[in-house]
């Protein structure tokens, strides 16, 4: 970085979007590699399937040794290919500290078609109070409810 990035961001550490469902770290490191030293590299998987089976999250991690490396993957001018796959590599931000509004949020996935606010709403103020507010969204693939709550 030249200095000129706000402090929100890592020096050395990108974020990786759009990856493969094929994607493993080792073919993420040997791509990376090209830019600079990779220190580190993360691809997220879900942590809800059993651990032969987890399949990546679309998204992962790499840390550098040198934040110039970075400067050169988000160079704008340069688009990245992965395993077939155009990804989105962006400059990491640092983890916040405190809570933030975001941190309060619920995901509800797998609701019955029938259900309804209110009923969601009703039931988690009973488990654990505190419903500010039911959202429901359509899943545009599956479409299925899907709730946020705050």
């Amino acid at each position: 970085m030249d200095g000129s990035e706000p402090e929100e961001y890592e020096p050395n550490k990108i974020f990786v979007g759009g990856l493969s469902w094929n994607t493993t770290e080792e073919n993420m490191r040997a791509y990376f590699s090209q830019f600079g030293a990779v220190t580190e590299c993360v691809v997220m998987k879900d942590p809800f399937q059993p651990e032969n089976l987890k399949r990546n999250r679309g998204f992962g991690f790499v840390k550098f040794e040198d934040p110039a490396a970075v400067d050169r993957v988000v160079n704008p001018q340069t688009t990245h290919t992965l395993d077939e796959k155009t990804i989105d590599p962006k400059r990491a931000q640092k983890k916040s500290q405190g809570v933030k509004d975001t941190d309060k949020k619920v995901f509800i996935g797998g609701l019955a078609s029938t259900t309804t606010e209110e009923q969601v709403k009703d039931y988690f103020n009973t488990q654990y109070g505190g419903v500010v507010e039911v959202v429901f969204k359509m899943d545009g693939k599956t479409q299925r409810k899907e709730v946020r709550m705050l």
